[in-house]
């Protein structure tokens, strides 16, 4: 574990961190937020300690910046290690001692220590809102802590989680605003913790929902609504995501939608980690195998069960090896776990792990390779498999329908193959893949199964008892060895040609060898010769021999406790050496060719690759160099072999293109050489020949200049000598004012440093009584709360840790104020200085005067030798030209060297050319993984259509269902009218018989009061005309007939007196069934008034979806239609019903007349409130109807819209249509 390395997932190529030479192994690492820094702590030799080192991973090549010796001594180990939100710090915890350490790593210093410890910790993190607020992990421990100065104070225990219960294998932080945290248990539950409150916010018993599956690490993301993702163990991965808010769309709530996924490998997963973009999530399994993730793939692919992580580094078995084989002519063993269903090629000269394939759903149950190391067999519980071995993966060749095939072998020659499946050995033919035989003698379990050196004897034994030994060559049993109460579990031809098993006869465990002689035609005998009992408890699992009938040879043996004893022959009791290697049964063994290494495969997952010395050492050297020889000799398949050569001739082609034109780039920069050179060798002939020209002619000049200059000279002597004495005179009495002036000047300067310095003591008087003010205010606010302290001290610690922190802004404030007041007083200070500067260049500016004066007297005297300059500078001009000559001589020569960078620029454009090359593969290749990407989320479209569509089935369902009420209440209404009617109708008849019956009483009630008796006959045969004649149409009868006219009479009125009766009680019959009618359409109605109150919410849900639509389009619009039109339209809906007149429609109730029936004033107020509500039912019911007709109209006009604005992202487009 000393190697750090960078693998690309895309081309798989890896780079590897160069760390110290002194580095024994790395213990722990983590990278910053931003993926610039990270950090490796490391083991070193020599007794040095633990240390850590940063990296800097945005540098050309990972390079460290900064090695920090954590002075733990040789006896400590660093166990984690965590960035801060802005890089600055890093936090590493140890053990032995468990001590924790926050370090300035720039700096190189240690800022903050804590020691008390009392567990050990496994994982420590910052919060990101805070970065001197930290997070530690581990067994019985789990704690918040927060840097104050140079020293760590813990926060409180976590109010309802018992720390000394739990084994934390894992925490993670919610991404701000979100102030929580996610905790992982080996116990199973998973805690959601709130880290301002310091409560348990949420306990997950089972984080994976179905499953009885442990949660080892976990990781937070913030994509969509936020959640956390879950790696647990055998190789199930869960996501909690945050459910959105239904009534604020966006925004996430409490709860969490669960989907439980398996990630392709029956491994627990132990470390998982998401990249900073969200877009990929990566694997760590506990069998060493690192695989990759994406996220959209777990979004989109929730509901199905399993995802197929993309390993890209393979690891070890997770699971007891199920067998084991080695090839011969390659140094290549195979291997099977049926637990983690995988098959592995291990190449065992280089150490390393060359093939593995995972069978997902099919569980190998043994192997067998063939010798020359290119063909595999593989026993499943439905089939036995053939394999060809390429290069990087199996192709299969045949499959026969064996099952449960758990022992496979090929034979020496490779020719046969031998599986035993229960009781029964099949033999097949490599040649032509046909069965040769099938042998079926054995009553129990095949266990083993060998060929002799020759293949010409195959030797069985099983859970029976029995040993079989069969030809080869007729497939006859030619000798048997049979022992009852006896489990034989291994059998292996010794080099000499006897048998040697391995078994249990009853709580005894043995190893015996047979000795086997040929009788002839009566076959075989078996004697046995050695018989050795191993310990009690102990058992043997596989036997191979190591050497040749010619030498002497070696029988090891593997053990039911995982130890390897090595038996020399002859087979003794006690002559034998014992090795332990694995935890667990060392259950398989195999030889190479060369005898030099031992290969096994034990119940804990290892594989063992033991050197084996003085043993065929030197027969075998030869048989050694040709097995490494083939080592690299693989199988690959033919596409690949033509798509590799297509690739070649392409790269062939680009290569001769690209020198063609890098020829044709030289020999035209050779020719704009040769042209350059030309024009260049010209220009300096013509340069030289006007500077040769000029030569002569300054030459001239010079002389004559030197004649005229030595009479100048003459003259100016003379004229200068007395100038000189009047400028002597002149310049004394100057030099006499300005020392004068400068005395002066000299006093006033000493009364402004004077002045300064009063002033300097005045600000520095006034600063330190501000100083001492500020101090005397802060000694009061000190007391003041110390007062306030020592009143609260009875209040829990985390409010004391608070009073802290206000204390310490109080200070701060107050050392703010002092700045501010040191700060004014400085800038006083600097303009007194900024004035005595002034003065200072003022002194500067006389002494410069003076300077002036004494460089004309110096002009003067220069201006006498300027003559004798110019003859020599003409003599300079002429080495000057020499020296141009020598210069372009010089120019000439850097040319050529320009010429030879040139020619190195061209070949680093050529390495750029290549660059350029591999880059456009890379750009491809990621193109291609973009557009597969985009499949999913076209799916997914595709799907949100669906059910857009079966919403928009069901809305037109559920309207269908509407008209039809509407369509059966319009029925009732009509049969309520013809009931009102018929009931109308019956009431005027009830009031003629009443018009008739009060005008029979009052003709009655005349003839009664009339006193005259002579009259009433009169009057009574009148009655008789006007009622009961006028009844049947018949004229007056004559008097003799009076009596039966009025027994007729009698007859008629007890008659019509019953038919009131009869009508009464019918008018009270249809009164009650009106009654009964009006109440079950009330029910109706106010069902219907239920209904239709659901039909508004989901309106006005509607309509809050369109304006979220319209929300999210506004991205995509310049202007927003779709919801202003549904708003305007609704408004125009409601208002144009709310100005119809309320009139009755024809299938309204009307309200009949209420004479003569037997309603009370109760019923009938009922009633006019009964059909009050139904008209005002069936007006909302119409008013309904058109906003539902409006917003249906709206939202085509959305869904129009979102159809074709194809730029809208996928997921949220989906979470709204979702909620519509």
């Amino acid at each position: 574990g000393r190697k750090v390395a960078f693998q690309g997932v895309d081309t798989g190529e890896m780079n590897f961190v160069e760390l110290a030479e002194d580095v024994e192994y790395v213990s722990a690492m983590c990278i910053s937020k931003d993926r610039g820094l990270l950090a490796i702590c490391e083991q070193r030799g020599e007794d040095k300690g633990s240390w850590f080192t940063v990296f800097n991973l945005k540098d050309v090549g990972v390079k460290p910046v900064q090695a920090v010796d954590c002075g733990l001594g040789s006896d400590g180990k660093l166990v984690c290690v965590a960035f801060s939100a802005d890089s600055k710090y890093v936090c590493v915890v140890s053990s032995k001692p468990e001590r924790a350490k926050i370090w300035d790593w720039q700096g190189n210093k240690c800022i903050c220590e804590y020691s008390q410890m009392s567990q050990p910790v496994t994982r420590a993190s910052f919060c990101p809102w805070d970065s001197h607020q930290l997070a530690f992990s581990g067994e019985r421990c789990l704690r918040l802590f927060r840097r104050k100065d140079s020293n760590l104070k813990p926060f409180p225990e976590f109010s309802g989680l018992a720390e000394s219960k739990f084994v934390f294998t894992d925490h993670a932080m919610m991404q701000p605003p979100e102030r929580s945290m996610v905790v992982t248990t080996l116990e199973g539950p998973v805690f959601i913790l709130d880290c301002d409150e310091l409560i348990v916010s949420r306990v997950i018993d089972a984080p994976f929902v179905g499953q009885n599956v442990n949660a080892f690490t976990v990781r937070c993301f913030s994509q969509g609504t936020g959640g956390f993702l879950l790696g647990g163990s055998l190789g199930m991965i869960s996501l909690w995501e945050r459910a959105a808010d239904s009534a604020d769309s966006g925004a996430a709530s409490d709860e969490y939608t669960v989907h439980t996924l398996f990630a392709g490998r029956r491994a627990h997963i132990t470390n998982l980690d998401i990249c900073d973009s969200e877009e990929s999530v990566v694997l760590g399994f506990q069998n060493s195998d690192i695989g990759t993730l994406t996220m959209s793939s777990i979004f989109v692919q929730r509901e199905a069960k399993d995802l197929t992580a993309n390993i890209i580094s393979s690891g070890f078995h997770c699971g007891s090896v199920s067998s084991l084989d080695v090839a011969v002519q390659r140094p290549v063993a195979v291997t099977c776990c049926a637990e983690d269903c995988t098959v592995r090629i291990w190449n065992f000269a280089a150490n390393s792990c060359e093939v593995g394939s995972t069978f997902l759903g099919d569980h190998p149950l043994s192997v067998a390779l063939h010798p020359f190391g290119y063909l595999l067999g593989v026993g499943f519980q439905d089939k036995l498999r053939f394999f060809h071995v390429l290069s990087d993966e199996f192709r299969l060749l045949r499959e026969f329908p064996t099952r449960a095939a758990k022992v496979l072998r090929f034979s020496n020659g490779g020719h046969l193959i031998a599986a035993a499946h229960g009781k029964i050995v099949s033999i097949f033919a490599s040649h032509s893949w046909t069965r040769v035989a099938t042998l079926r003698q054995h009553s129990g379990t095949v266990t083993s199964i060998c060929f002799d050196s020759r293949d010409g004897q195959l030797a069985t034994c099983g859970l029976d008892g029995c040993v079989y030994v069969w030809s080869c060559t007729t497939w006859q049993r030619v000798g048997e060895r049979v022992s009852r109460n006896t489990e034989y579990s291994v059998a292996a031809f010794a080099p000499c040609g006897s048998l040697v098993c391995g078994g249990v006869e009853g709580h005894r465990s043995f190893l015996k060898r047979f000795q086997c002689i040929d009788q002839g035609v009566s076959g075989l005998t078996m004697e046995a010769c050695d018989d050795i009992e191993l310990q009690r408890g102990t058992e043997l699992r596989s036997l191979v021999h190591v050497g040749d009938a010619g030498s002497s040879y070696t029988l090891l043996a593997g053990t039911s406790t995982g130890s390897l004893c090595v038996y020399p022959y002859p087979l003794n009791q006690s002559a034998y050496d014992e090795y332990g290697l694995h935890i667990g049964d060392c259950g398989h063994l195999s030889v190479s060719a060369d005898g030099r290494t031992v290969i096994s495969g034990g119940g804990d997952g290892s594989v063992f690759i033991l050197h084996l010395k003085g043993v065929r050492q030197a027969e075998t050297e030869a048989m050694g160099e040709d097995t490494t020889r083939t080592a690299d000799v693989v199988l690959i398949n033919r596409a690949d072999m033509m798509v590799q050569g297509e690739r070649v001739q392409l790269l062939e082609a680009e290569n001769k293109n690209l020198q063609s034109e890098l020829e044709r780039k030289i020999a035209h920069l050779h020719n704009e050489y040769k042209i350059t050179m030309q024009e260049k060798r010209e220009q300096d002939q013509r340069e030289i020949q006007e500077l040769r020209r000029r030569f002569e002619a300054l030459q001239a000049a010079s002389t004559q200049k030197e004649r005229e200059s030595l009479r100048i000279i003459k003259s100016l002597e003379s004229s200068h000598i007395s100038a000189a004495d009047q400028l002597e005179g002149l310049y004394e009495r100057k030099i006499s004012y300005e020392a004068d002036r400068y005395v002066a000047l000299q006093s006033e300067l000493a009364e402004v440093q004077r002045a300064k310095e009063r002033v300097e003591e005045k600000l520095r008087s006034e600063f330190d009584a501000e100083r001492q003010k500020l101090q005397e205010a802060q000694q009061k606010m000190q007391a003041n709360h110390q007062k306030e302290l020592e009143a609260m001290r009875s209040q829990l610690k985390f409010n004391l840790e608070h009073f802290h922190e206000t204390l310490d802004t109080t200070e701060t404030t107050c050392e703010t104020q002092m700045e501010q007041v040191r700060v004014s007083g400085l800038v006083k200070l600097k303009s007194q200085e900024s004035l005595v500067t002034q003065l200072r260049k003022e002194q500067d500016s006389l002494l410069r005067g003076l300077d002036l004066m004494e460089k004309e007297k110096e002009k003067i005297s220069k201006e006498q030798n300027d003559a004798q300059g110019k003859i020599e500078s003409l003599g300079n001009k002429v080495e000057e030209l020499k020296r141009t000559v020598n210069g372009l001589r010089v120019e000439r020569k850097e040319r050529d060297s320009t010429l030879a960078e040139k020619e190195k620029k061209i070949s680093e454009l050529k390495l750029k050319v290549s660059t350029l090359k591999k880059f456009k593969h890379v750009l491809d290749f990621r193109l291609r993984e973009v557009s597969e990407s985009l499949q999913p989320k076209e799916r997914q479209i595709a799907q949100l259509k669906s059910q857009l569509h079966e919403l928009e089935t069901e809305f037109e369902r559920q309207l269908a269902e509407q008209r039809a009420m509407e369509g059966s209440l319009e029925t009732k209404n009509q049969n309520i009218a013809r009931l009102n009617n018929e009931m109308k109708r019956l009431q005027d008849t009830v009031k003629g018989r009443d018009r008739l019956i009060e005008q029979f009483n009052s003709d009655l009630l005349k003839i009664v009061d009339n006193p005259d008796v002579r009259e009433w006959p009169q009057f009574v045969k009148q009655m008789y005309h006007k009622y009961v004649l006028a009844d049947k149409g018949t004229g007056p009868r004559t008097s003799d007939k009076e009596e039966q006219a009025m027994e007729e009479l009698d007859r008629q009125m007890k008659l019509m007196e019953k038919k009131i009766r009869s009508l009464a009680l019918k008018g009270g019959r249809t009164e009650l069934a009106c009654k009964m009618d009006i109440q079950s359409k009330s029910n109706q109605n106010s069902h219907l008034m239920a209904e239709l109150n659901t039909l508004r919410t989901e309106n006005r849900e509607l309509l809050r979806a369109v304006k979220n639509l319209q929300l999210k389009l506004k991205h995509y619009e310049a202007v927003p239609k779709g919801g202003d039109d549904m708003q305007a339209a609704g408004a125009g809906a409601r208002a144009a019903l709310a100005q119809r007149p309320r009139t009755a429609q024809p299938q309204q109730l009307k309200k009949g007349p209420t004479v003569g029936t037997s309603m009370n004033a109760q019923d009938r107020e009922r009633m006019n409130q009964t059909l009050l509500q139904l008209e005002l039912a069936q007006q909302q019911i119409q008013m309904h109807k058109m906003e539902i007709n409006v917003l249906r109209e709206a939202l085509s006009k959305e869904q129009k819209q979102g159809s074709q604005d194809d730029s809208m992202e996928a997921k949220p487009m989906g979470m709204h249509l979702q909620d519509v």
